[in-house]
């Protein structure tokens, strides 16, 4: 798994430990998106990027044994970002019934052209749910699949 900084205007994505690719990051205006919370690749973003990184999200935990509570980071303070935070503020802002409006139409474009982004791939039992996370946990996994597994 990895952690994505996405600039305002260019894509840097950070893996692993990430240094090398974290010393190449320019001083571009940028937003951090971080899906994996590996303290060590979060404290060395912050410090490369210092006053440049505009936001910084905390999204995901992929990598929950690397986490470091109480981090002092240089620049922006990371936000935590609850989708059900989030949509809350959104009712309050757009009205009743809007946010389930826009849901719906995105929910229909997403799933009227998902044939051409997504295979289905079913299923049966245990061990066979065994195998689907052994190739996902091992990044053999086509990401082009969607996994239907029925115990």
């Amino acid at each position: 798994s990895a952690s994505w900084y996405l600039a305002l205007e260019e894509t840097a994505l950070v893996g692993g430990s990430g240094a090398m690719e974290i010393q190449k990051l320019g001083s571009r205006r940028r937003a951090g998106l971080d899906m994996a919370g590996n303290g060590r690749v979060k404290q060395a973003v912050h410090a490369r990027l210092g006053e440049a990184l505009k936001h910084s999200a905390a999204v995901g935990l992929s990598h929950w044994d690397k986490f470091e509570a109480g981090q002092t980071l240089e620049g922006v303070k990371p936000q935590f970002f609850f989708a059900p935070a989030q949509i809350a503020k959104r009712r309050e802002e757009w009205g009743p019934g809007v946010m389930e409006k826009r849901v719906s139409h995105a929910w229909k474009r997403l799933a009227e052209n998902a044939a051409d982004w997504i295979d289905l791939r079913s299923h049966h039992g245990l061990s066979e749910a065994a195998e689907v996370y052994d190739s996902l946990a091992q990044g053999r996994a086509n990401p082009r699949d969607g996994h239907i597994i029925r115990l």
